[in-house]
């Protein structure tokens, strides 16, 4: 479906109508047809003025010639008791001259508005598609200079052209040079501001990569683990690099700077991860930013998974139906126990909430695409991101246009406890191969 409003190449695009003034004129003038005012034979000097005498009309266009019956039955004026309209005196002008100019003037005006709103709505659709067309170009990537680094480990993997063809299980890939990827991040503090101390700036407890195709029109979202055991960029306190060394990922939120340096050292990490996989865009959105989104398009409702104890006092059993809104909200998707697992409960309702609010926004777009940019400015102040509005007009109508479905994977891995400066801490080890398939299933394309 390609959206009727930011498609420029539809051949039924309105174009402006050339209507001058004349021309409207014109129509006014065509839409007041009437009869044209009547007048009386004169009257022969010195001759009795006669009652009788009836006002001649013209014919309008196209009426039957009056016949003599016609004229036989015409009713004549009572003299005695109806006034004559016509008296002598000074020349009337024809009857309804200031109610036809009134209301020329009144068509006049509603054809010129009928105008100019054309032409607000067609200017706006050419913005929109222009926006549109701009954010598709600056979400592509360039895979000239891109090396995969494939896992080692695994011997059944032969790569070449710095990875970007594999051969794995008896099949061949191609790396698909048309995508675009964008990380979410959910961060746990109410502000992000810039560090005072690197390695204290909040951890990234969602990590969410969403990548598409622009050709085909595909899409694969991945939920990453905040747990998930992989090679972090630490900074010391004063943000100097201190190299690279295996942590939680979503600490590498933690040894930035609170804002970009934040960002893009956990883009790096994921990156990581993913073998080399080049991610562009971000978005990293505080506490206060996602209430503000919920609130943006109403709030959220779905059936809890889980029985939780809500802020504002109410009592949420497994299997009910709830509204989030403000605080309700925000521990709906963070509570969690203290289990070693208990990420995984976590990551569950996040991925129902995340799945139920994106399918609502373009329920909402698609009757109202104002409602895209009015969300980006709307979380603006809670949000650091290198994604602008161009790119998010982009990414909507990308989802609108091909039914993007909000399914949201996972990377399969074992729990595990680890004790590091004398605290004990969940980590989730990921399992290889679910990873490297994962990767495969997203970047690749099977050409044999």
């Amino acid at each position: 479906m390609t959206s009727r409003q930011t498609n420029p190449d539809r051949d039924d695009a309105r174009t402006l109508p050339e209507l001058p003034l004349d021309e409207l004129l014109a129509q006014a003038d065509a839409l007041l047809a009437d009869t044209p005012a009547c007048s009386v034979p004169e009257q022969p000097a010195g001759s009795t003025p006669d009652a009788s005498r009836q006002p001649v009309c013209p014919e309008a266009p196209g009426a039957p010639e009056a016949t003599p019956e016609d004229a036989a039955q015409t009713p004549v004026q009572n003299a005695a008791t109806e006034p004559s309209r016509y008296t002598d005196g000074p020349e009337l002008p024809p009857l309804g001259l200031k109610r036809r100019r009134w209301l020329r003037g009144l068509i006049c005006a509603a054809l010129v508005l009928v105008l100019l709103l054309g032409l607000a709505a067609v200017g706006a659709d050419r913005w929109l598609a222009s926006r549109v067309a701009q954010g598709r170009t600056q979400v592509a990537v360039d895979y000239d200079n891109v090396v995969i680094a494939l896992p080692e480990d695994n011997k059944t993997v032969a790569a070449s052209d710095n990875g970007k063809t594999i051969k794995y299980d008896g099949h061949t890939y191609r790396l698909n040079e048309n995508l675009s990827s964008l990380l979410f991040m959910g961060i746990d503090r109410r502000e992000l501001d810039e560090a005072k101390t690197y390695g204290n700036n909040g951890q990234a407890d969602v990590l969410l990569l969403m990548v598409i195709d622009r050709e085909t029109g595909d899409s694969k979202m991945v939920n990453i683990s905040r747990d998930s055991y992989a090679e972090i960029m630490l900074y010391s306190g004063s943000g100097t690099e201190a190299g690279y060394a295996m942590r939680q990922i979503c600490l590498a939120y933690a040894y930035g700077d609170g804002r970009e340096l934040s960002c893009e050292n956990t883009v790096e990490a994921v990156s990581k991860l993913f073998y080399g996989m080049p991610i562009e865009k971000y978005v990293a959105l505080d506490l206060e930013g996602v209430l503000v989104a919920n609130e943006a398009v109403g709030g959220i409702t779905l059936t809890s998974l889980n029985d939780i104890n809500m802020p504002d006092g109410s009592y949420v059993s497994e299997g009910d139906e709830i509204t989030l809104h403000g605080e309700n909200c925000e521990r709906y998707i963070r509570a969690r126990g203290d289990e070693i697992d208990a990420n995984e409960g976590r990551m569950a309702r996040q991925k129902q909430y995340l799945n139920a609010f994106f399918t609502k926004l373009m329920r909402q777009a698609r009757s109202d695409f104002g409602v895209i940019s009015a969300l980006y400015q709307a979380i603006t102040p809670y949000m650091v991101s290198n994604l602008d509005l161009n790119e998010a007009l982009y990414l909507a109508q990308f989802c609108l246009d091909n039914r993007v479905s909000f399914d949201i994977r996972s990377i399969a891995g074992e729990y595990d406890w680890l004790e590091h400066n004398g605290v004990r801490n969940s980590v989730f080890y990921l399992d290889g191969d679910s990873l490297f398939e994962t990767v495969l299933s997203v970047y690749y394309t099977q050409i044999d």
